[in-house]
């Protein structure tokens, strides 16, 4: 049962990222006019909300409803034992916060403190392997 909530888990994800993008993309716009006419405060209401998906992402992905993928991506990377795909996807994302932000390492720089860690307790699709020694 939990191998099909967690491939459903995944349909969910793309789904809800396919009905998220365009608000997204509104607010990266958003963000980019504020960055241009030096505007902290119009910068800062459209980061919090470009958040809001992402957390949204998270819980479609079976975790923690209030942390953001790219923070749980971080934990994953920073376990040393990130799952194959989970190490690809935070590639992606750096990549992607490397270009619009210039920032390297999004994902690790991302981890909230409250995560540091572990992950929270209903956490149901880790995006790290097993330790094989536990």
């Amino acid at each position: 049962m939990n191998a099909l909530l967690n491939f459903l888990a995944v349909i969910n994800f793309f789904l809800v990222f396919i009905y998220t993008f365009l608000g997204l993309n509104y607010f990266v716009i958003l963000s980019l006019i504020g960055l241009l006419i030096r505007s902290k405060p119009l910068q800062h209401y459209a980061l919090r909300n470009m958040v809001a998906p992402d957390q949204w992402w998270n819980a479609a992905l079976r975790g923690e409803e209030d942390e953001t993928v790219s923070s749980r991506l971080g934990r994953a990377i920073k376990s040393g034992r990130p799952k194959w795909w989970a190490k690809l996807f935070a590639g992606f994302v750096n990549f992607l916060f490397r270009i619009i932000a210039g920032q390297k390492n999004h994902c690790l720089i991302s981890i909230e403190k409250r995560y540091e860690e572990g992950a929270p307790s209903d956490e149901r699709l880790s995006f790290i392997k097993e330790d094989k020694a536990a």
